[in-house]
Formats: C-alpha cells, structure tokens, sequence
C-alpha cells in the first residue's frame, strides 16, 4: 500500500509555474526591458540632425531679418548693422544686404555658438556649420550658407544636409 500512495502522490503532484509567478516574471521582464533599452538605442545621430536643423531655422530667421533691417536703414554693400537689442546688443557685417560669413555676420546675426558648432570656410566663399566635436568635415551632417551662384547680389543660398547624421 505504500507504494501505491506514493505513486498516486507523484500523479498528483503540480509541476510548473503558478499564475502569479509567470506574472511576477513578465513584469520583471519589463522593467528591466525599460531601463536597459535607451542605453542600447543611440540617439545621437538624430539629435545632431534636430540640432542641425534649429540652426538652419535660425540663419534662415536671421538672413531675413538682417536684410529687412538693411533695406530699411538703406544699407546694402559691406557695412556693419546694428541689429540687437537692449537685451543682446550687437554688431552684424553684412555683405549686400546680408549677413556676410565672417565671425561679426551669420553666425552673430543667429546666435550660432562656437560651443555648439564648429565653422568650416569653403572654397567658394560660404560657411559651413556642423556640431561641435566632430573631428572632420561631414559632408552629409551640416548646414551650409553662402552666396548664390558666387555672388552676393541675390539672397544667399542655405542648404542642410542630415542624411549622414
């Protein structure tokens, strides 16, 4: 008789796991899912790509306004404009109309900072802008300003490019 109990206790003996502790598992799972997995996205290139595009929003604002601001005072050839404010005063150089890619021009005019971006001179006589750190010329992660078609007697042309990002 004893072996037969002992056999019917074996046949009725639960195996698995209960409800509660499959739930208890999933959960587990969960939170650990949350926490580890921003540290195994990288996010950097879009970030540098949403940074990248503030600041062609920004030349775009600025060339504009710098050119309003000329055509107005009469100002068109290499002059220097006062476009601040008594909150941020300063000095733009503008080249027809428009500020001009030297350090007193676009850059001021937007508020670019050399913390924030690094500032590239083309050959044909524009500015390239591109976040801070990168130790080479990107030329799919930057903003370009410069003149349009090689003169400043238009408006200037800006151009992003942030597929390489």
């Amino acid at each position: 008789m004893n072996k037969m109990v002992t056999k019917r206790q074996a046949i009725n003996k639960q195996t698995g796991f209960t409800l509660i502790e499959l739930v208890t598992v999933i959960v587990l799972l969960g939170i650990l899912a949350a926490v580890a997995a921003p540290k195994f996205i990288d996010l950097t290139g879009d970030a540098k790509a949403a940074k990248l595009k503030a600041a062609n929003g920004a030349i775009k604002s600025a060339a504009a306004m710098v050119y309003a601001k000329s055509v107005i005072h009469g100002v068109d050839d290499i002059h220097t404009l006062y476009v601040g404010n008594s909150l941020n005063p300063h000095d733009v150089s503008i080249h027809w109309g428009y500020p001009n890619i030297q350090d007193a021009g676009i850059a001021t005019a937007a508020g670019l900072s050399l913390d924030d971006y690094e500032r590239i001179k083309t050959v044909d006589s524009a500015i390239v802008f591109q976040i801070k750190g990168s130790d080479v010329f990107d030329p799919h992660c930057h903003v370009q300003y410069g003149p349009d078609s090689g003169t400043w007697q238009s408006p200037p042309l800006i151009t992003i490019d942030v597929s390489g990002c």
